[in-house]
């Protein structure tokens, strides 16, 4: 269970370096739910949920019927879904062919974690029952992604 407090800003600050925790394509193009990365120390991690529609009216239709909870080793991201980002164009690569559509993203960062590993997961929550164009879902249904994030020191360059 998730405790609350873990700080997260809608953008890292400017002249920071990003790292994206979360990557739709695995999601869809290999269907695995849990995921790993590696992110160099110091750089602030992206962990907004990108939710991916066929077109634009069912995009917005869906959207505001998601619960999004976000964690970072076990500490709750309070209010996740404040800031939003879209809808952008995107094209993925999945095992049926290449897929045509648009996303949202909750617009979520938080600053640079410490080394070693550190555990996102997200849950997503339909409130009602919902069809993206794609797949349909159950009111209720719940889906669980988990990154595993390794913060490594990146190598000094030599003098």
């Amino acid at each position: 269970m998730a405790t609350s407090g873990m700080p997260a800003f809608k953008d890292a600050p400017r002249g920071a370096r990003l790292a994206k925790a979360f990557s739709p394509q695995t999601i869809h193009g290999e269907g695995r739910l849990f995921q790993e990365h590696r992110v160099p120390a110091g750089y602030w991690i992206d962990v907004g949920f990108e939710w991916q529609a066929m077109d634009v009216p069912t995009l917005f239709a869906t959207w505001p019927f998601l619960k999004i909870a976000i964690s970072v080793d076990g500490q709750a991201i309070t209010n996740p879904q404040e800031f939003s980002k879209g809808p952008r164009e995107l094209i993925l690569q999945t095992p049926q062919g290449m897929r045509a559509g648009f996303a949202m993203q909750n617009a979520v960062c938080i600053p640079p974690l410490s080394l070693g590993e550190h555990t996102v997961e997200w849950t997503i929550r339909f409130e009602r029952d919902l069809d993206d164009g794609w797949t349909a879902y159950r009111q209720g249904k719940e889906v669980v992604i988990t990154s595993l994030i390794h913060v490594v020191a990146l190598p000094q360059p030599r003098p």
